[in-house]
Parts: structure tokens; C-alpha cells; sequence
């Protein structure tokens, strides 16, 4: 037995059709187990949809965002929606962070919908992660910009005016972030600029200088490392300035980062014409 998330509720149960001794007969197999009262489990159920059930909410937020295969902003955080009448109950681990988007009544998922997490979503992050998870959504077409505005219509002013600034060619969190953070230093960037002999590059600044993000998830390994380095050849030989970010630099490093690239910006050698091919 297959429940969404691995999580239902017992009503949920007893409207598929099975009764009281037939839920007990699939708990005796270890086929389903319970949860919390009136919550159960199968064996697909991940550790944190779990946890959040067993705390009395729904996962939500960015921890509903990452299973809806959003890319999201790092956090060591259990993000859940409780009702107001059980949060004011629950005494909660450090690590769970409650958002400000409570539920009226009790639960009835165990993972929050995309549009509901997209929500609560918006009420923790700063405008970066915001941007940087619409990026995700549209780059992954879970909803079209038009429903993005749609979703967020009762938003803040500055969270509406966020989903113009939205990238679908963005391909990492990392890439978003950079853009991000450039263009809020009146930095001219463009995403996914293709060139000639090379491919689609990440990020192109000014004329020269491109910026390649090394995600964790797609730069790890002998051959893309390869490629990656015979892409940088041919960009250096064709009179491109080149410069590639790890995710920890982007990350955990970017004062680090942003110092020098400031440097090479002011030089405005990123703005010079390409040298000719002798």
C-alpha cells in the first residue's frame, strides 16, 4: 500500500473502502504503521514528512518545496505549518521552524501543495531565495509565470514585483544567487547565453567575462570536470575572460568572492572588446 508521501490519515483510510479490522490486519503485517493518532504510514514515508507528522503539522515551506523538487536555499531547519491552537501547545525542537502561515483547523496532508509552500515560502525568505526558488519552479515548469502571479497576487508589493525579476533558464540555485546578487550591484548579466563553439554558458557579464557555477550535483565528476575545462579553453582562446564558482564559494565565501570580482568589474576589462584571433 502506497499513500502520497508515504503519509494518510485515518479518515483517509476508512474512505478507500477498508474498516477498522482491515487497517488493523495491514499494522500486524508491517505493512502500514501508526504515526501519531489518527495519522499512518507506509514504508515510503521520508524521515521528515514523519517528523512533521509526529509534531502535529504539515510539512511546508522550503522542506515541502525540496519534495516537490524545488531547488531551495540551504537550511538545517524542519519547515511545518501547525494550527495556531497546537503550536501554542507544542513546546518544538530548535530546529523546527514554524511559518507564519498557520493552518486553521487540524492537518489534512502530510506535505503541503506547491501553491501553499510557495506561500509560506515567501513569508521566510529574503528576496534572493525568493527568486531563486521561482527560478527552480519555472525552470522545472511545475507552474507557468502566470500563475506564479497569480499565487502570489496577495503578496507584499515587493514579492509581486519579484516574479518579473524570475529566470526560467536559471539551471542551479547557485547560478540564481549570482545573478541575484549582481544585478542588485547594477551589474549588466545575462543567463544561458549560447556560444559559438562552446554551448549555453551560465552567466555572461558585459561583453567578455563568463561566469560558470560549479553545482555540486553536476561538476563532480572526471568527465564533466573534462568538459569543463576544454569549454574554458576555447572561451580563453576566443578572447573570453573566464571564471568558475564552486557552490561553497558561492555559498559560505562570497564576501571572499564578491571582493575580487568587484576588482575585475571596476577595471571594466569584462566590457572590453574581444581581442581578433591572430
Amino acid at each position: 500500500m502506497m499513500f502520497p508521501y508515504g503519509v494518510t490519515r485515518y479518515a483517509d483510510l476508512l474512505r478507500t473502502g477498508l474498516g477498522r479490522a482491515e487497517i488493523e490486519q495491514l499494522q500486524l503485517a508491517g505493512h502500514i504503521r501508526r504515526v501519531r493518532r489518527g495519522w499512518y504510514a507506509d514504508p515510503s514515508a521520508g524521515s521528515d514528512v514523519l517528523r512533521a507528522v509526529r509534531l502535529g503539522g504539515a510539512l511546508s515551506c522550503l522542506s515541502a518545496l525540496r519534495h516537490h523538487g524545488v531547488w531551495v536555499p540551504p537550511t538545517g531547519q524542519l519547515h511545518i505549518r501547525m494550527s495556531e491552537h497546537h503550536q501554542a501547545k507544542s513546546a518544538l525542537p530548535a530546529d523546527v521552524h514554524v511559518c507564519p502561515l498557520p493552518i486553521r483547523s487540524a492537518p489534512t496532508v502530510a506535505v503541503d501543495p506547491l501553491a501553499t509552500a510557495l506561500l509560506a515560502a515567501v513569508r521566510c525568505l529574503n528576496g534572493e531565495g525568493i527568486v531563486v526558488v521561482l527560478d527552480s519552479i519555472l525552470n522545472l515548469r511545475l507552474l507557468r509565470r502566470d500563475q506564479l502571479a497569480s499565487i502570489l497576487s496577495g503578496c507584499a508589493v515587493r514579492v509581486r514585483r519579484l516574479v518579473a525579476e524570475a529566470d526560467h533558464r536559471a539551471e542551479s540555485g547557485t547560478e540564481s544567487m549570482v545573478r541575484f546578487r549582481l544585478r542588485r550591484l547594477g551589474v549588466k548579466v545575462r543567463s544561458q547565453v549560447f556560444i559559438e563553439d562552446v554551448g549555453r554558458v551560465d552567466l555572461l557579464v558585459g561583453k567578455r567575462l563568463v561566469i560558470e557555477v560549479d553545482s555540486r550535483a553536476h561538476h563532480t565528476g572526471e568527465s564533466t570536470y573534462q568538459t569543463d575545462r576544454r569549454r574554458d579553453l576555447v572561451l580563453v582562446a576566443r578572447g573570453r575572460l573566464v571564471l568558475r564558482f564552486t557552490y561553497h564559494q558561492i555559498v559560505h565565501e562570497w564576501d571572499a568572492v564578491l571582493k575580487e570580482l568587484r576588482l575585475l568589474i571596476r577595471s571594466e576589462a569584462h566590457l572590453r572588446p574581444r581581442p581578433r584571433a591572430a
